[in-house]
Parts: structure tokens; sequence; C-alpha cells
């Protein structure tokens, strides 16, 4: 006997079905005890890793409906943006300009244990002269 319910198999003397817990119509067959049983095909198989609940919710899934941002959400998302290009903003100017040397014309800065003398600067760029690469390299 099979249960009309789940389709799950089950004894013939069984009021539950111990699947899905639905009774059966063994009281209507002790009722009718030489009356035979209609042939009945079984029913289509059920996912047997499923719940019958779980298989006929995976049959017919729900439309959900597109989530939508709402303007709060909006907002939100927008000064984390904000506050994101304001920090790496921040973070260049503190770290990257502490490659730059600050100096002037005519100052001596010491660079590669050697005393620089600062002759121009242009663009950011400073144009050095070394009296040790003087001393140390013959010019014409």
């Amino acid at each position: 006997m099979y249960c009309k319910k789940c389709g799950a198999q089950i004894a013939e003397n069984s009021k539950f079905c111990a699947k899905c817990g639905a009774a059966t119509d063994v009281d209507n067959a002790s009722e009718e005890p030489n009356a035979p049983e209609p042939a009945q095909a079984p029913p289509p198989p059920v996912n047997a890793t499923l719940a019958p609940a779980q298989a006929s919710a995976v049959a017919e899934p729900a439309a959900k409906p597109a989530a939508k941002l709402s303007n709060r959400g909006i907002i939100i998302i927008a000064g984390s943006i904000v506050a994101i290009i304001a920090l790496v903003f921040i973070l260049m100017n503190v770290f990257g300009n502490s490659s730059r040397i600050r100096a002037s014309v005519g100052d001596v800065i010491q660079f590669g244990g050697i005393d620089w003398l600062v002759l121009d600067i242009q663009d950011g760029k400073a144009l050095l002269l070394s009296e040790k690469i003087l001393e140390e390299r013959p010019y014409h």
C-alpha cells in the first residue's frame, strides 16, 4: 500500500504514514475485508533526499520580487565611497610626498654620504653638483 499524500510505501495495517504522518484508509479497509483493493499504479517517486514539503517547494519555486535599494541604502553606499576616496587622498598626501627633498637653491644636502649643492630647482626636480665628483673625474 502507498501513502496518498507523499507516495511512500507503507505496511497494509498502518494507520499513519511513517514518512509524512498522514492518516491512511485502514479503517475503511477493515469495514470491507472481502472487497478487493483497486489496482493502483505507484505514484511517481519523490526526491529521496528531500522531505515532501521541500520537494514541492523545489518543484514549484516561488517568484521572488526584485530587491530594491531604499534611499537610506543608497546614501550609505555613496557616503562610504566618498569616505574611501577621501582616505586615499589623505594617505597619498601624507605618505606620497615623503621622498621629495625640500630644499632651496644654494642649500647643501646629503645623499649617499656625499654633500650636494643645489644649483637649480624646476618642476620639483633639482640640479645638483658635488665637489667630490668634480675632484674625482677630470673634466675639460
